[in-house]
């Protein structure tokens, strides 16, 4: 629905509308039902995000960074960081959408960095030659493309997103070369 929705603007309401503009012209002249409805959709859409992404982040916090900081580390400490790690996380982009206020820049965003997994993690699965270095690469180097692209303002209008998948590939194909060897 919700990236129909953009389509629908321009039926509705004509050409013209910036990009941050369409969400709420569409609400203004559509029926209040469907008003209701698309912006339970948008709502929906991004607390799903939200959450899947402050649990994801947490538990590789929690699960992965931390024992490597601390092996002994019990499961009970383990679940109280992940719960401070979302804490701190949502005052941070509290902080974040206050001052750069964009939903769907943020949503791309978002997207952009789930983006930053697809190689590494299914490049891991499928080929046999993927090391742990391949990992640790292919995530590094597109997780900082993002980030840069980011900052630069998405140059040439290109989405974040492809330099993930980009970098991504070139630092896993890259990890084959390591002395480590693979894993199972």
């Amino acid at each position: 629905l919700i990236m129909t929705m953009g389509l629908s603007a321009r039926v509705l309401v004509g050409e013209g509308l910036s990009g941050n503009n369409v969400i709420v012209e569409l609400l203004k002249v559509t029926p209040s039902f469907i008003a209701t409805f698309y912006s339970a959709a948008i709502i929906a859409a991004v607390m799903t995000t939200a959450n899947a992404m402050y649990i994801s982040a947490s538990m590789t916090f929690s699960r992965d960074l931390l024992p490597l900081a601390k092996p002994d580390i019990s499961d009970k400490t383990q679940v109280v960081m992940g719960r401070v790690f979302v804490c701190i996380m949502t005052i941070i982009s509290f902080f974040v959408i206050k001052y750069v206020p964009s939903i769907m820049r943020w949503i791309m965003l978002g997207y952009s960095c789930i983006s930053c997994l697809v190689i590494p993690l299914y490049g891991g699965v499928l080929i046999k030659k993927a090391t742990p270095a391949s990992g640790e690469l292919g995530l590094g180097l597109a997780i900082a493309g993002v980030l840069a692209w980011e900052i630069m303002g998405n140059p040439y209008g290109i989405s974040s997103a492809f330099l993930a998948i980009g970098l991504g590939t070139a630092g896993f194909v890259a990890g084959f070369f390591s002395n480590r060897k693979a894993t199972e």
